[in-house]
């Protein structure tokens, strides 16, 4: 069982751009943000639930929230210059598994859904799991 919304968001998304659902961004390894119970999900658990769901499948941003996730396009906060990037066309969440210094998260753009690696000082979504 997930989240019905990003941690800090104020209500669960009504679109894919709605501002007011994109919650705040995280650095990867944030320590104590989801609510008791719940944790940050690994990579298997999210890919599970998403791009290889049987009834969900999440194969891009527009499947991303007409999916029971709801996960809209809240883009990323840069490392080095602390701006906010691709706000409105991608998504990003984190996950807990980490491929040596970087953390892996779930990338839903226009066209793709995939799992990347990247600096653990980026600002991405975060979406909990039930433990």
């Amino acid at each position: 069982m997930w989240l019905d919304r990003n941690l800090g968001a104020t209500q669960v998304a009504a679109s894919s751009t709605d501002s007011a659902a994109y919650g705040d961004l995280y650095q990867w390894g944030t320590n104590g943000i989801c609510p008791a119970g719940f944790s940050v999900p690994t990579e298997a658990e999210i890919t599970a639930d998403t791009i290889s769901a049987t009834t969900t499948d999440i194969t891009n941003s527009a499947t991303a929230f007409s999916s029971f996730l709801k996960i809209p396009v809240a883009g990323y906060r840069h490392r080095s210059d602390g701006g906010l990037y691709n706000v409105g066309t991608s998504a990003y969440l984190w996950s807990r598994s980490a491929a040596g210094r970087d953390g892996r998260h779930l990338y839903l753009k226009s066209g793709r859904a995939f799992f990347v690696s990247s600096n653990r000082a980026h600002g991405f979504s975060v979406r909990c799991i039930k433990d």
